[in-house]
């Protein structure tokens, strides 16, 4: 059980890592930022056809509340709370919009 949760940890501080070395700010002048910024999404959720096991399907729904509520818990939950405090309310928001018009809801793979 120790080792698990050490490997756990070590996960998620890696994912973390990974996360926060994209340079946020770059995508600023890009064309589509929500589609630059949700591509960090797909490292772990994939794509609505190629999405890693037991991740949640991100398309088709708007994500924003969720992502809110992540950035701004007082005690982080998971490794999503972490995440969502590397973006700004607005990048959250493109995110999410993204995701909700790119790609249909479908059932679990």
């Amino acid at each position: 059980m120790k080792n698990e949760s050490l490997r756990v940890k070590t996960l998620a501080i890696a994912l973390l890592l990974a996360v926060i070395a994209i340079p946020h700010q770059t995508y600023a002048a890009a064309p589509d930022n929500g589609a630059a910024l949700a591509e960090s999404c797909a490292a772990c959720h994939g794509t609505d056809t190629n999405r890693t096991e037991g991740f949640e399907n991100l398309l088709g729904e708007n994500h924003y509340q969720d992502l809110i509520e992540m950035k701004y818990r007082s005690r982080p939950e998971s490794i999503m709370d972490w995440v969502a405090r590397t973006y700004t309310d607005q990048q959250l928001s493109e995110i999410s919009q993204y995701l909700r018009a790119h790609g249909q809801k479908s059932g679990s793979h």
